[in-house]
């Protein structure tokens, strides 16, 4: 997972963003004065590193998930073991 930061701050009347993507600091002006579309304009900028952060929680998730149904599928397959081919006849006729 990436790591990402981020703040707002004020410069003059100005709020500006500063964030960091893997090391990497970048900050820009918003070129507003009201915290509220300041706060829209950050949220606007910064999404696609979020929606890469979802998309990699969501890849171990899936990988975690595959991992989990591959280890209750063996651990059913070894708590029931097959049936011998000389018992599976008198196993047929016992079953309803």
């Amino acid at each position: 997972m990436k790591k990402r930061t981020g703040h707002l701050f004020k410069r003059g009347p100005t709020y500006w963003l500063q964030y960091q993507v893997e090391g990497k600091r970048f900050t820009q002006s918003l070129g507003t004065r009201n915290l509220r579309e300041a706060k829209a304009a950050a949220q606007t900028i910064t999404a696609p590193y979020v929606a890469a952060g979802a998309a990699d929680v969501l890849r171990t998730v899936a990988h975690r998930l595959a991992d989990a149904d591959a280890t209750a599928e063996r651990l059913a397959d070894e708590a029931v073991p097959p049936v011998a081919i000389r018992r599976a006849w008198d196993l047929f006729l016992e079953s309803e």
